[in-house]
């Protein structure tokens, strides 16, 4: 499944939303989906998001907790 730029949302403490823009995933990030579990077209692998200095909150989806407590 190949993935498109993604414009995602995200929400800030003080109840604002604004948009993000990442780039395309690479051949590299691209492979790792063959390993992830519940992904859709806007899906991406939180380790090839750069981040820079800002106060943010990351939520991960409830399988994905789960599955860090088993491991």
């Amino acid at each position: 499944m190949r993935r498109a730029p993604v414009a995602a949302a995200i929400r800030f403490p003080c109840e604002a939303i604004r948009k993000i823009s990442l780039a395309p995933p690479d051949d590299e990030e691209n492979n790792q989906f063959d390993n992830a579990w519940g992904l859709d077209l806007q899906s991406r692998l939180a380790c090839c998001v750069k981040l820079h200095d800002a106060d943010l909150t990351i939520e991960l989806p409830p399988h994905t907790r789960e599955l860090a407590r088993e491991h």
